[in-house]
């Protein structure tokens, strides 16, 4: 549920849903906390489960609940500066980092999730009255390691107080509320991001086809077409990168 509240959040920009997310997040510690683990209780009531397994961490085809927390209270951590999430976040991948090396494909999300809390990452914080129209600039491009925050007005909302200028659309591009001088356009604010993207490979569905932003937007198919055999590259088992596939319930493999 607070997951929805981010979604919609990066949708709307309205901050009552980052409030709400912090609200609930702060009752699901309150109820679910473990003395003994880092990680939040599948139950309050033991007597209610059918195992006496308090939490589940592993990710199936759902994430599993603990680390969409521990993803949640990352960016809350840098929505309201609570160093409180922040540590608890880290408490948890502390935990769980000897089964992610041990078995990482039980634990996708896990892996996505440390490279937020432990790789750089930006806030990108846009004030005045043209925000939301550059917040959506922004967001059509993908980038991974970002959240923005938005406001037509003077806030005092962690990451928006005293970054409007009365007349001024300004972008803010910030690692944990540690800004770079603003700047006024989408452009010179990717300037600013350390990571760039070369290249996105888009598969495009039949009849649902979509217009590609070229040069740094190209089709499988077209990738696909250039492509030339390579020689077959063996990995360890604790390797960030994989190339997965799954078969789906038909048997038949959909990726590569």
């Amino acid at each position: 549920l607070r997951d929805r509240y981010f979604s919609l959040y990066q949708s709307t920009f309205n901050y009552d849903f980052i409030d709400i997310a912090d609200a609930l997040s702060k009752k699901a510690i309150a109820i679910f906390a473990d003395k003994n683990s880092s990680f939040l209780k599948f139950s309050s009531d033991q007597s209610l489960l059918f195992s006496e397994n308090l939490f589940v961490n592993q990710d199936g085809v759902v994430p599993s609940a603990n680390s969409v927390m521990c993803k949640n209270l990352f960016l809350l951590s840098h929505h309201t500066g609570n160093r409180d999430f922040l540590n608890i976040g880290k408490s948890m991948l502390n935990e769980i980092s000897t089964q992610l090396i041990s078995n990482p494909l039980d634990y996708m999300n896990w892996l996505s999730v440390s490279l937020d809390y432990y790789d750089k990452f930006y806030e990108v914080v846009i004030s005045g009255k043209k925000s939301i129209e550059m917040a959506k600039e922004i967001n059509s491009i993908y980038l991974p390691n970002i959240l923005i925050a938005t406001s037509k007005k003077d806030s005092e909302k962690y990451l928006l107080k005293n970054r409007y200028i009365k007349g001024e659309n300004l972008i803010y591009v910030c690692v944990n509320n540690t800004c770079k001088y603003p700047v006024s356009t989408v452009d010179e604010a990717l300037k600013l991001a350390t990571h760039k993207i070369k290249k996105l490979i888009l598969f495009q569905r039949k009849d649902h086809e979509v217009k590609l932003n070229a040069p740094l937007e190209i089709s499988w198919d077209e990738a696909l077409s250039n492509a030339k055999d390579k020689d077959c590259v063996e990995m360890g088992a604790n390797e960030y990168a994989y190339i997965l596939y799954t078969s789906g319930t038909t048997g038949v493999p959909k990726g590569i």
